[in-house]
């Protein structure tokens, strides 16, 4: 599985960026919570910069079969959300990003919407293109389809209840558009097996299933690297307390040396 590896390399560009992990061990579940949100929302932007890459690619592949009002509603659509998600990443960096774990939680249930849009849009695009461009053109946007469900997994993971929401959404809205799409036609004249509705369905449980494995594998990571910080500052105070000890020590010896002197010294002068 793809998606079961591939957060090593957020993994390693988000420690980077790291909050200060704090001393005691009662706060580590609110610091692992604001870290996965943290990791979240610096990984959305390419997620959402990729899916706005991708409408054009929609749209020309049902250029010239699709009515032009049609295609650019859609890219409208998906536009106006794509500058929703960048006005809301730059709130969240300028105001919730340094705030507590509660804070940032509740910053993303507001704004929650603004994935169940990004999915519906997408889910909705198989109207543009299912049973009404060339069959290679449908396969293409197919794929493009696969791909915008697929490639926020790794940043969707990190928050389940969001993940959940926005892989719902989209797959909910694809097989509604599919069924219209078959009433439209009056269920003739179709180029596929009806199997081939099995294939989203068992995408939908396989991008469930990946995400529980990666947000697992996260939070353990976060963890351990909690767990880490609080090893090493309990390392580093023993070796404060050895090193004050030592001085402590070598401060007695010297004040005892000095004290012995005196009298060694004045039975060196009467003898």
């Amino acid at each position: 599985m793809k998606g079961y590896t591939s957060f090593g390399n957020l993994g390693t560009s988000s420690f980077a960026n790291l909050a200060p992990a704090p001393a005691s061990a009662d706060e580590a579940e609110p610091w692992v919570r604001g870290e996965l949100i943290r990791s979240l929302m610096r990984a959305s932007r390419g997620s959402y910069i990729f899916s706005a890459a991708l409408m054009p690619a929609v749209v020309g592949l049902a250029w010239g079969h699709v009515p032009m009002w049609q295609l650019m509603l859609w890219l409208a659509l998906g536009a106006a959300i794509t500058i929703g998600r960048m006005v809301f990443e730059r709130v969240y960096t300028r105001r919730y990003a340094g705030r507590d774990a509660s804070a940032q939680e509740s910053f993303i249930h507001r704004y929650r919407h603004l994935w169940s849009a990004s999915a519906f849009t997408w889910g909705v695009s198989v109207l543009l293109f299912f049973e009404r461009v060339p069959l290679m053109n449908q396969f293409m946007s197919w794929l493009i389809v696969a791909g915008a469900a697929t490639f926020p997994l790794n940043s969707l993971a990190l928050h389940p209840p969001l993940l959940k929401r926005y892989v719902n959404t989209l797959f909910a809205a694809m097989m509604v558009s599919v069924f219209l799409r078959l009433v439209q036609l009056d269920f003739a004249q179709l180029h596929f097996n009806y199997g081939f509705l099995l294939l989203p369905m068992f995408h939908w449980w396989l991008l469930l299933r990946a995400g529980r494995r990666i947000h697992e594998t996260a939070r353990n990571s976060f963890e351990l690297l909690f767990h880490n910080h609080i090893l090493i500052n309990s390392l580093t105070q023993q070796r404060q307390a050895a090193v004050s000890a030592v001085a402590m020590k070598n401060r007695f010896l010297a004040s005892a040396a000095h004290d012995m002197r005196h009298p060694v010294l004045a039975l060196s002068l009467y003898a």
